[in-house]
């Protein structure tokens, strides 16, 4: 829905899955990727621990995998790790789930037996019982794209536009520059923006290990986006075309356009 209201001009800019932007392009839509809502991935995939020991179980029938959308990032996050270790793609039993607070409701009542869900979230699972986080993407991926900005190529032509652009990501950038240096101003956003139940009320030591992941494990808020580069993009598709999501047809090098990021960067400087 985000990248259908870019395209048709009922949205500017759109904060959305790079993987159907991309998407999008294939099928015709003429937009450009221009930076980073955020990188890498804070998901982790939380298993039912009596079932499932290895990553190779989940090919054995009977066994369920639950993501958010089939073709979508939390799915195509899982196919690099099993291509490693020689999973069949196609023995994997994959099914739609939305929210990882659903998914969680279903692995607990024994629906499914591996989920997506946020690293903070797990460490909740794993005090309800044997569910460990058996695989952690963030520590699979030399770069990992969740959530990108993107416009269509004509709204970025008018100078206007590309000034709202590049003013953007410079915004972005003080904030990220911010969240990974100034622990106490990322402990009162996460009060007020967090949907963990109970975290507008968290202390700041139950805090203090989230923001120690996403800023020196997930590395979620680089300061200067320097992952946001075409050839890290260019890794990123044979995954994306062995989880059936892209055809892998559209060159890159014309979707992924770092001239505001680059701006941006010299205007912070």
């Amino acid at each position: 829905m985000i990248t259908q209201s870019i395209v048709s001009g009922s949205g500017d800019i759109g904060g959305g899955d790079p993987i159907i932007t991309i998407r999008a392009v294939e099928a015709g839509a003429d937009v450009r990727i221009f930076g980073l809502v955020f990188n890498n991935t804070s998901l982790v995939f939380v298993v039912n621990g009596n079932k499932i020991k290895e990553l190779q179980d989940l090919q054995k029938p009977g066994t369920v995998v639950a993501v958010n959308s089939k073709g979508d990032f939390t799915h195509v996050l899982l196919i690099g790790p099993l291509l490693k270790r020689g999973v069949d793609l196609s023995k994997v039993t994959v099914v739609e789930i939305g929210g990882s607070g659903a998914r969680t409701q279903a692995l607990l009542a024994g629906r499914v037996d591996a989920v997506p869900v946020h690293f903070d979230q797990a460490l909740s699972l794993a005090k309800q019982g044997n569910y460990p986080a058996l695989l952690e993407p963030s520590k699979e991926y030399p770069a990992w794209f969740g959530e990108v900005y993107f416009a269509t190529a004509d709204w970025l032509k008018k100078p206007e536009n590309k000034r709202a652009a590049v003013d953007l990501l410079k915004a972005h950038l003080l904030t990220f520059r911010r969240a990974s240096k100034d622990f106490a101003w990322f402990a009162d956003e996460y009060r007020k923006y967090s949907t963990n139940e109970g975290a507008a009320k968290a202390p700041d030591d139950s805090i203090k290990p989230v923001w120690d992941v996403l800023v020196k494990q997930v590395n979620a808020f680089p300061g200067a986006m320097d992952t946001f580069t075409v050839q890290n993009f260019k890794d990123l598709v044979p995954v994306y075309k062995a989880a059936e999501s892209l055809e892998g047809k559209v060159d890159v090098e014309k979707v992924i356009d770092r001239t505001y990021l680059d701006q941006a960067l010299k205007e912070l400087s």
